[in-house]
């Protein structure tokens, strides 16, 4: 049997494995070229707050790439820019691999399995950019739920107030974050003392996201909506999406069986 201590050092070399190949992967994707001149643009029209509705309001990752962008400058380093984009994805790609493994241990996951979790994982990453640019807000959006589910089957429900709001700076869609510690506490809790303070916590992460939302919105002023391929927000989108070819294509390039597996194993999941 593998020792804890060996079993760590083995997942941190793995997950650096992983993440330099879904990095590779991803880049070679989108294509140097668009990184380095269409993902500057992109990044620069959120610096200047002209990105259109939705994306200016996901700033999380823009002001990040700021001091990033300028070390590599300062460096010498080659393509700086793009260089800077390429780290900063790689990050990404170790904090959620990392999150990923910490999640699956917590389960109980039995270690052997929890690298083949780590592979799927990586693999769908892999396949995650058809039509779209980089999408720092995104794979920030999974690190940050990982992240809340860590800290909540951990019982540290006080944690998941400031990462809601890292997470609302990011992305909209991170709202569910309190409503996942809200429900957890709803059916786990014990106590009916203890079930009030904790989803007092679950509150007022929710009045951060609504804050943060608003003053977003606020700040950088009524944007542009910009829809996919001229579609309605919405049911508009949905059905584009259900209805044409490629969203199936790439949903089984990026999930295999999975799903299938997932719905049939379910009687085995950890409690």
């Amino acid at each position: 049997m593998i020792s804890q201590k060996k079993f760590v050092i083995l997942s941190a070399v793995f997950i650096v494995i992983l993440s330099m190949a879904v990095t590779e992967g991803q880049i070679a994707s989108v294509g140097f070229r668009f990184v380095n001149v269409q993902q500057i643009k992109f990044h620069q029209k959120m610096l200047d707050g002209i990105a259109g509705n939705p994306w200016q309001y996901r700033i999380l990752s823009d002001i990040l790439l700021i001091p990033l962008r300028s070390i590599f400058w300062r460096l010498g380093i080659p393509n700086p820019d793009a260089s800077a984009f390429i780290s900063f994805r790689f990050a990404q790609s170790l904090l959620i691999l990392t999150c990923a493994e910490i999640y699956y241990r917590k389960l109980s996951i039995n270690p052997f399995l929890n690298f083949i979790g780590l592979s799927i994982l990586a693999w769908g990453m892999s396949y995650s950019l058809y039509d779209s640019e980089l999408s720092f807000n995104t794979f920030f959006d999974i690190a940050f739920y990982l992240a809340g589910a860590i800290l909540i089957l951990d019982r540290k429900f006080i944690l998941i107030i400031p990462l809601t709001l890292f997470a609302a700076l990011n992305r909209e869609t991170s709202v569910l974050i309190p409503l996942m510690l809200a429900f957890f506490i709803i059916f786990n809790a014990g106590d009916i003392g203890y079930q009030k303070r904790s989803l007092a916590y679950a509150g007022i992460a929710l009045i951060i996201f609504l804050v943060t939302f608003v003053a977003l919105r606020l700040f950088y002023g009524e944007q542009p909506f910009i829809t996919a391929d001229g579609n309605t927000p919405g049911f508009g989108t949905l059905r584009y999406n259900l209805f044409r070819w490629v969203t199936w294509q790439q949903i089984s390039l990026t999930l295999g069986v999975i799903p299938i597996l997932a719905i049939l194993s379910y009687k085995y999941y950890p409690k």
